[in-house]
């Protein structure tokens, strides 16, 4: 990514260094939820969970470069300019050239390898660096911006609101990810050893993992759609999930699940578009 940026300043003008696509996607993970309290009693279906607050875990994102310059010498030269900015003490603002701002601050450099020439004059390297971040830049509140072009509705809805407002879909190859019968409790489960012959048998919560696909013809609709999917998920209390591959339900209502995690995001950026696919985790405490 050209474009990108470090404290303002270019960082291919500054220390000749390009961010690496997969930081792309590493920077737009969704953050992992703190721990959630919860119970799960053998009597009864799912886990009791204590959802009136939704807080996430600090994030440390690992970013990887790719410097070029003039000989090994200067190679060396650039990553001391970069290392040298990043480990000066503080926050830094890194933007990957969508326009999303990232505080940062540095934690480790755990590698860096040279290649061999990529051109004539020109040798490259790649950098990887570790680093904290101080807040997620997506906050709630967010709306989405349908997309112009066509995307599929009818395949996932959150709180009534179809994935494709968000030019989101699931993606068809883990079609069913989420129609397995749920595991049935042991009878006290829950610590206690009595058991009781003809004791009613009872679900066990469910974890799911929502392979999404995000699509946008231009950089403001994806960073808008991005931030408002977060949005959808990243709030209090239960939400209402819809997924077209369970199937009409006539008995039992669409599940309500909570957010955990972000376990994977992998970003594509280019003049013919942008994407995102991304795997969330979601837990539904109860179900049928």
């Amino acid at each position: 990514m050209g474009a990108a940026t470090l404290d303002g300043q270019s960082l291919y003008a500054t220390y000749g260094a390009l961010l690496a696509e997969d930081t792309i996607g590493a920077l737009l993970r969704y953050p992992t939820r703190e721990t959630v309290r919860q119970t799960a009693f053998a009597e009864v279906h799912g886990i009791q969970a204590d959802l009136r607050h939704f807080r996430v875990q600090r994030r440390r994102v690992t970013l990887s470069f790719m410097l070029l310059a003039d000989g090994e010498g200067g190679l060396k030269a650039r990553r001391e300019a970069l290392a040298s900015e990043l480990k000066q003490g503080g926050w830094h603002t890194l933007d990957a050239g969508l326009g999303i701002s990232h505080r940062l601050r540095f934690v480790a450099m755990p590698s860096f390898l040279i290649h061999r020439p990529v051109a004539e004059g020109l040798t490259g390297a790649s950098l990887t660096v570790t680093m904290e971040e101080e807040a997620f830049p997506a906050q709630a509140g967010a709306q989405p911006v349908p997309p112009a072009f066509g995307v599929p509705r009818g395949i996932a809805a959150i709180d009534g609101v179809d994935f494709a407002q968000f030019g989101a879909s699931l993606d068809a190859d883990f079609a069913g990810a989420t129609c397995a019968a749920p595991e049935v409790k042991e009878p006290f489960d829950d610590g206690r050893m009595c058991y009781v012959d003809g004791a009613p048998t009872c679900n066990k919560a469910a974890d799911w993992v929502l392979y999404v696909d995000l699509v946008a013809p231009d950089c403001s609709t994806f960073v808008s759609n991005w931030a408002a999917l977060y949005a959808a998920f990243a709030k209090p209390d239960l939400h209402r999930l819809q997924l077209r591959e369970q199937g009409e339900r006539i008995l039992m209502p669409a599940p309500d699940v909570f957010y955990r995690d972000c376990t994977a995001c992998t970003a594509t950026v280019g003049t013919n578009g942008f994407g995102l696919k991304m795997q969330i985790k979601v837990t539904a405490p109860v179900v049928y």
